[in-house]
């Protein structure tokens, strides 16, 4: 549950309950740690601790200057800004085996955007120091961060693109294309689960929630996409991929 505040939303506060030293095979979600050498690995989880957090609760706070570098376990979690106004911009979604709060354990500089839980989620923390350890003495992490750090990049690159010359529907789709996934049930067909709300989907490419709503409900009278419970099917991928790089033109 969130209300407002002075324009920016207050977030409810992290579970109950006591931080617990995490098993060694929990390790086998989180890329970056899995590779590394058993013994290195051993060592490594008695100095991660776990936690749980509620959905809508707050992870990270934009600002904070503490350094420890977190890994999803489980559920989902949520890149999220504020603007002058108050107005929320999505960064990014994470997932299971995720990591995120890197950056303040590289250069030491504050956080800086916060991170919601979208789903109840259990999250890993370890601090800094042992962070920056692990990926200045093994190949493996540095190889890992170096591709993730290039992704973001790369990522953010498309969103500028995104939102200097696509409309709104164009994002919408674009968006979708990121996220879909084969059907596990329907291997012939195409998924985005967890489906994201109209809300998520607005601070994500920079519309109104009114705008998201009309293109969903327009792409389902097309018979582009169907919404069962929190499952976005797309029922016709080709004309998701046409309308999501179709070419504008304007009439002079």
């Amino acid at each position: 549950m969130t209300d407002s505040e002075g324009g920016k939303r207050r977030l409810k506060p992290p579970s109950s309950g006591d931080d617990k030293v995490l098993a060694l095979d929990t390790f086998n979600t989180i890329p970056l740690i899995a590779g590394l050498p058993k013994n290195v690995r051993i060592k490594t989880s008695s100095e991660i601790t776990r936690r749980p957090y509620g959905a809508g609760s707050e992870i990270v706070s934009r600002g904070d200057t503490r350094d420890e570098v977190f890994f999803l376990f489980t559920g989902s979690a949520q890149v999220i800004n504020y603007s002058d106004m108050g107005r929320v911009v999505a960064y990014a979604s994470l997932g299971p085996g995720d990591l995120f709060g890197e950056l303040t354990a590289i250069d030491g500089k504050p956080r800086s955007a916060t991170v919601i839980a979208r789903t109840p989620c259990t999250v890993g923390t370890l601090p800094g120091e042992k962070f920056m350890q692990l990926v200045t003495k093994y190949e493996r992490p540095a190889s890992i961060l170096l591709r993730r750090l290039a992704g973001i990049i790369r990522s953010t690159d498309e969103r500028i693109e995104a939102l200097s010359l696509m409309d709104a529907e164009q994002r919408v789709c674009l968006e979708l294309l990121r996220y879909l996934e084969p059907d596990p049930g329907s291997m012939d067909r195409f998924r985005v689960y967890p489906a994201p709300s109209h809300v998520e989907m607005a601070h994500t490419i920079g519309v109104t929630r009114q705008t998201v709503a009309r293109i969903f409900s327009r792409l389902a009278k097309d018979q582009v996409v169907e919404r069962e419970g929190k499952v976005l099917y797309i029922r016709d991928h080709g004309k998701l991929k046409e309308a999501a790089f179709q070419v504008k033109t304007t009439q002079v």
